[in-house]
């Protein structure tokens, strides 16, 4: 599969992460209308296509010290980012960034297993 198929693929398993994110947890809210979460995956998607890669690298001797727990630290920070760039995205505290980190991390590592071809 091409990168922008993956691109796609993994846009739709965000939306579907934020918007079960946005419906399940209590202090976590985004707009559950299909073209402003449309964006907000995008965004997200991108943040993770992009930042995400780099801070990792970075972070890299961080990680095999704390076995590989810095990957949360990263996901926290860019849904965090997200929230700073996307005001219809309102997190309410620090429980509320790790819930939703975690469920947007599980629905990804899911639907990504399932749906897309290793490559």
């Amino acid at each position: 599969m091409n990168f922008i198929g993956r691109a796609i693929i993994i846009t739709l398993i965000n939306m579907l992460a934020v918007y079960l994110s946005a419906t399940v947890i209590p202090g976590f809210s985004a707009p559950l209308e299909l073209y402003p979460l449309l964006i907000i995956s995008l965004i997200l998607t991108g943040l993770n296509m992009v930042i995400k890669p780099l801070l990792n690298l970075l972070l890299t001797p961080i990680a095999w010290l704390t076995f590989g727990l810095s990957a949360l630290v990263v996901n926290l920070g860019m849904l965090y980012v997200l929230d700073y760039l996307r005001e219809d995205v309102i997190i309410n505290g620090l429980v509320p960034l790790v819930l939703g980190t975690l469920l947007i991390s599980i629905v990804n590592l899911i639907c990504q297993r399932l749906l897309l071809p290793k490559s």
